[in-house]
């Protein structure tokens, strides 16, 4: 009797030691093309976009980018949910229109926030928009569940601002 798979037999996706791990023992990329700046979930994603309305309302998606989580005591717990976006080009010295621009967009525009701030608020963590530089060289971070203001911080002080949430998570 067939249970209707038709993809290859020999990928033992459930078996733990067929996941790739990084250096420090993470999950690591599960593909090995070279094509760094492939979204694989675009051609869904523009499908979506163009669905007709449905009894008169439109179909609304938000993807979330990234939910941080670590374990206490064995149980998964999320300590952030992060909304990503790029810049391709340093922002100089004064980056506050720019940043101002995609708070616009992000809150007023589109309303982008809200659904993220939700699932945070469900998840028991809070949501951030971290826009960060293509070269990975700086980081712009907001609070989307409580507000404020952006700040920047380098690479190595980003990576030290996401172990600060693990510990006040996971502590």
């Amino acid at each position: 009797m067939s249970d209707g798979f038709e993809g290859p037999r020999d990928l033992h996706w459930e078996d733990e030691s067929s996941k790739a791990l990084n250096e420090q023992g993470n999950k690591a990329r599960q593909r090995d093309d070279d094509d760094e700046d492939q979204d694989r979930a675009k051609v869904y994603r523009d499908w979506h976009y163009k669905l007709p309305q449905y009894k008169g309302k439109s179909m609304s998606a938000c993807d979330i980018d990234q939910v941080e989580y670590g374990y206490i005591n064995g149980v998964l717990t999320p300590f952030a949910l992060i909304e990503l976006t790029r810049t391709d080009d340093p922002l100089g010295d004064n980056p506050n229109g720019y940043l101002a621009n995609i708070l616009k967009r992000f809150m007023a525009r589109d309303s982008q926030w809200k659904i993220p701030v939700m699932a945070a608020e469900g998840l028991g963590c809070k949501a951030w928009l971290v826009l960060f530089q293509k070269n990975l060289e700086h980081y712009w971070v907001f609070n989307l569940t409580d507000g404020g203001h952006w700040f920047g911080l380098s690479e190595p002080k980003y990576e030290d601002w996401l172990h600060s949430l693990r510990d006040k998570y996971l502590a």
